[in-house]
């Protein structure tokens, strides 16, 4: 539950706060902990965040990066492009 205390404070705080979150794959379970954060941003949301997840590429790596905001944010496409563009350009780096 501080997990949950502290993002939402983050978020109810300042609209405009967005933060992008990476899944280790340190130990090769990057799977395991996509499934367990999708499933705790599903059950803790209540429709007040999106996330929008992209994958990064990188060799035999695949790493899961997701962008969290309030549904709300005024500034919601703009962040959103711009995240899609930089693991775009990320992965054509590869």
């Amino acid at each position: 539950m501080t997990i949950v205390q502290i993002f939402r404070h983050f978020f109810q705080k300042e609209p405009l706060n967005f933060a992008v979150f990476h899944v280790s794959n340190i130990d090769k379970k990057v799977i395991s902990r996509r499934r367990l954060f999708s499933n705790f941003f599903k059950k803790h949301n209540n429709d007040f965040l999106e996330r929008f997840e992209k994958i990064i590429e990188d060799k035999s790596e695949i790493f899961y990066i997701s962008l969290i905001l309030r549904t709300d944010n005024s500034l919601k496409s703009d962040i959103i492009d711009f995240f899609a563009n930089w693991i775009d350009d990320t992965n054509a780096t590869k």
